[in-house]
């Protein structure tokens, strides 16, 4: 069972997006409609209704970069 990160809906089908932070790839899954609706053209708003999530996945990518 996938849950989306953004309007916390279960996916039931394979179509789903990853969010992508600093051009990487990051493990925040959202549904499709919420990428549609709100990602595609303005991907700052997860980081404004989610920010501990945000920080999180942000901080795992900076330390995967470092390396």
């Amino acid at each position: 069972m996938i849950l989306c990160k953004s309007c916390k809906n279960i996916i039931d089908n394979k179509y789903y997006k990853c969010l992508w932070i600093n051009s990487h790839k990051s493990k925040l899954v959202i549904c499709n409609e919420c990428h549609m609706n709100f990602y595609i053209n303005k991907p700052y708003l997860f980081k404004k209704y989610h920010p501990e999530e945000y920080k999180k996945q942000y901080d795992k990518i900076k330390n995967i970069v470092k390396l």
